[in-house]
């Protein structure tokens, strides 16, 4: 027996950005803060594509809204590792971004950061192809130093533990919206 599809589906494809970007409700960003010391990251982001142009947004993050990335922050598919996930649908996990010429300087740029290590798995919603979560150890005034430098094989598995919870959690958002109509 084949699983039927999930309800939600033909619903995530005509969100707009806006509208995905209100999914992520006190529980969501609650669920996202709290993998950040489980990865070792410095910070965790959700991407997600805009369905108007050939990027992707800045969707949500753990320094939230007041932290210059939400909304404001975009990457263009044709370049940078996050892309790259999002376009091959694979996860990444880097060794120094110093050695990955993938890597788009672009948003440290924007944030006036300096990223060192990054990690990368799709993110689906409702079995949607919505985006990317990135997680990343950065140095610059704003953030302490990790308490170990670099992300390994477990720290991959703890965000793809991530992607589904924040996945299940924005669909619960989604419903409760659904439902206060």
């Amino acid at each position: 027996m084949t699983p039927s599809p999930n309800p939600f589906s033909s619903d995530i494809k005509s969100l707009t950005i806006a509208e995905l970007y209100s999914l992520g409700n006190e529980a969501v960003r609650g669920l996202l803060a709290g993998f950040v010391p489980l990865t070792h990251a410095s910070e965790i982001a959700i991407w997600a594509k805009d369905p108007d142009a050939y990027q992707l947004v800045g969707l949500l993050h753990t320094a939230g809204p007041a932290g210059g990335f939400e909304m404001q922050v975009t990457q263009s598919l044709s370049e940078g590792i996050v892309s790259q996930v999002y376009r091959n649908e694979t996860n990444h996990l880097d060794h120094g971004l110093w050695r990955d010429k993938g890597h788009s300087p672009l948003v440290d740029e924007q944030l006036h950061q300096l990223t060192q290590y990054e990690m990368c798995v799709p993110f689906h919603l409702a079995g949607h192809r919505l985006g990317v979560i990135s997680a990343v150890q950065l140095t610059d005034s704003k953030h302490n130093a990790p308490s170990r430098w670099g992300f390994d094989e477990e720290d991959l598995t703890i965000l793809k533990l991530a992607e589904l919870a924040l996945g299940q959690a924005m669909e619960r958002a989604l419903l409760a919206t659904q439902l206060g109509r």
